[in-house]
């Protein structure tokens, strides 16, 4: 009996903390508000090619940098974004609209959620701005 008490008690703490300490996984959006150290890895298809992506984000001296990582086999371009910290809860909006707007399918391929280059809106604002973003890095060019 005193074994079988404990094993419940254990198996309620176990629950309950496991409850308390699971979390909910941080959305690009949400991550891009605060700039939360973030990444997401994926692929995407585009004129028969299928192209793998590296995504992240992190907070540098008081740059939220992003970098979209686009490869195809050893060829690849990386765009490097520097973004100031009093834009990042525009951009989080501008973000989370795009995804409610595209959520059926950024739910089958989750990349898409996080890649900025996809938002028009948020393309035209700050990622062309060459003063925000930069191509850093290129090993030949990426045509399909």
């Amino acid at each position: 009996m005193k074994k079988s008490c404990l094993f419940v008690i254990f198996i309620a703490v176990f629950c309950i903390f496991g409850i308390a300490c699971a979390k909910e996984e941080l959305t690009f959006p949400q991550a891009l508000k605060t700039c939360e150290t973030y990444s997401q890895n994926g692929s995407a298809a585009h004129q028969n090619t299928t192209f793998n992506l590296n995504i992240s984000l992190e907070k540098k001296a008081n740059k939220c940098v992003y970098k979209e990582k686009i490869s195809l086999g050893k060829e690849y371009e990386l765009l490097t974004c520097n973004f100031s910290m009093s834009d990042l809860e525009a951009m989080s909006k501008y973000m989370q609209d795009y995804n409610n707007v595209f959520k059926n399918e950024i739910a089958k391929n989750k990349i898409f959620g996080a890649k900025m280059t996809s938002n028009a809106l948020v393309f035209q604002k700050y990622i062309a701005d060459p003063k925000n973003c930069q191509i850093t890095h290129s090993k030949k060019g990426l045509t399909p």
